[in-house]
């Protein structure tokens, strides 16, 4: 399991903090969606409110996670964070609508090693 350290406030902590809650299989929904929730913008809450955290495949962390080398779309509203795992790599893409907001998960993308 991923204890966050990066700030909360930045896209590295959100992408830590959204790997923590998604990624935690054990859990029942009820308590996986409480902590999963607050961290997703509108969209992505519509989406990943139907996943059940028991279909979620085993998996480790292989490395830290950390901000894509590639520039996203746009810098101060948008990031992605890579997640290695012995399955692939994640990407966690992130938003915000005003430099003063919260960074929120809007998508995971899925290596293609995992459906």
């Amino acid at each position: 399991m991923l204890t966050p350290t990066a700030p909360a406030s930045t896209p590295l902590g959100t992408g830590e903090r959204v790997w923590a809650a998604f990624s935690e299989r054990g859990v029942p929904y009820d308590d996986w969606w409480a902590r999963l929730e607050p961290l997703l913008s509108g969209s992505a809450r519509a989406v990943y409110v139907y996943d059940d955290p028991r279909n979620l495949p085993t998996m480790k962390l292989t490395g830290k996670l950390r901000l894509a080398a590639k520039a996203p779309a746009q810098p101060r509203y948008t990031a992605e964070v890579v997640v290695p795992t012995d399955k692939g790599d994640f990407a966690l893409d992130l938003e915000r609508h005003t430099l003063g907001s919260r960074w929120l998960l809007y998508a995971i993308k899925f290596p293609p090693t995992v459906q």
